[in-house]
C-alpha cells in the first residue's frame, strides 16, 4: 500500500476532479503528493485563501498494483 494526502480546507472522502480547476500548475485534476507536510503545507494555504480557519489534510491508501 501507498500513502498518498490531499491539502485542503475541507475533507475530500471521495476524490472528483470535476471540482478542480484547470489555470493550475498541471491542469485540471486532483493533486495528492506522499509527503505529509507538502500537503499541510498547501492545506494551510488553501485555508487562508479561502478565508477558512481549517487546514485539513485528507488521506488516501492506494494499493501499490494500481499506483503504476
Amino acid at each position: 500500500m501507498i500513502k498518498v494526502y490531499h491539502g485542503s480546507y475541507v475533507e475530500v472522502k471521495t476524490p472528483d476532479i470535476s471540482f478542480s480547476r484547470g489555470n493550475v500548475d498541471f491542469g485540471k485534476g486532483f493533486y495528492t503528493t506522499t509527503d505529509f507536510d507538502q500537503a499541510a503545507r498547501w492545506a494551510r494555504i488553501r485555508s487562508r485563501r479561502a478565508g477558512s480557519e481549517v487546514a485539513i489534510v485528507s488521506v488516501y491508501e492506494i494499493d501499490d498494483n494500481m499506483a503504476s
